[in-house]
């Protein structure tokens, strides 16, 4: 390979060194450049960092803040179920005396476990529900539910409501509110007491008598309720109605 000379014309050096100086000004010019461009990338990347660190920060505090205010609830215990033990379907006849008085369940509901959020006092109250035929007489329906209390609620309906002015039905309601692991004790207008109940074939411990000290319900003053049967008495209009096994 033949080798390539370079030569200059010694006429044209000082257009060299000119050439020369302004060759290495342009290089000392970019390399100004090129470290401003540096700096400033630098200073853009270390702006960007702030921005991250600062929006990573939020995000880990929202999330934080979003865990903090979601709760899990859980559905309603199978221990109290006993409380409302009815399905769908289920015939319940009670006896007097004098004659027999029947209900038939026509719907429930039970509460599932979800992820709401809060407060937990007002998002948390899991509930079994169930209710004879709407519309049709006598009725039953009530529920037991489950916050930091559990409260149990029956209402028997016999006949509408004789007033000409509020047409309507006459309602017999029934709460109960307890503490789990503490003694019952007297709620609101009713009075509670835990005795053993007598039915035709058999002997009922732990039911608990709940009576309407106001009597302000048209039918019913008393009703027996039990955790597993449900209800298995009341006395109407003086005649006690008694669960049939």
């Amino acid at each position: 390979m033949k080798s390539r000379s370079f030569s200059f014309n010694t006429a044209n050096s000082g257009n060299y060194t000119e050439q020369v100086y302004q060759i290495e000004h342009v290089k000392d010019v970019c390399k100004q450049r090129g470290l401003t461009r540096i700096k400033q990338s630098n200073k853009y990347q270390s702006i960007l960092d702030m921005k991250t660190i600062k929006l990573s920060f939020a995000l880990l505090f929202f999330s934080s803040f979003l865990s903090s205010c979601i709760y899990h609830c859980a559905g309603f215990p199978e221990e109290l179920v006993g409380w409302t033990p009815y399905k769908a379907g289920d015939v319940i006849r009670y006896q007097s005396d004098l004659d027999t008085i029947v209900f038939e369940i026509d719907s429930t509901y039970k509460s599932k476990p979800c992820i709401f959020d809060g407060p937990i006092e007002e998002g948390c109250q899991p509930q079994y529900y169930f209710s004879s035929v709407i519309g049709k007489l006598p009725k039953i329906s009530g529920y037991c539910e489950f916050s930091h209390r559990v409260i149990i609620d029956y209402e028997l309906t016999f006949k509408k409501n004789s007033s000409n002015y509020y047409p309507s039905v006459s309602n017999n309601y029934f709460v109960i509110s307890y503490d789990l692991n503490k003694p019952l004790r007297n709620w609101g207008d009713s009075k509670f007491d835990t005795i053993s109940y007598q039915l035709k074939n058999s002997v009922i411990k732990d039911v608990i008598s709940v009576e309407n000290l106001q009597h302000n319900n048209p039918d019913i003053n008393k009703i027996y309720i039990h955790n597993g049967k449900g209800l298995v008495g009341f006395i109407k209009n003086g005649l006690e109605y008694k669960l049939v096994e």
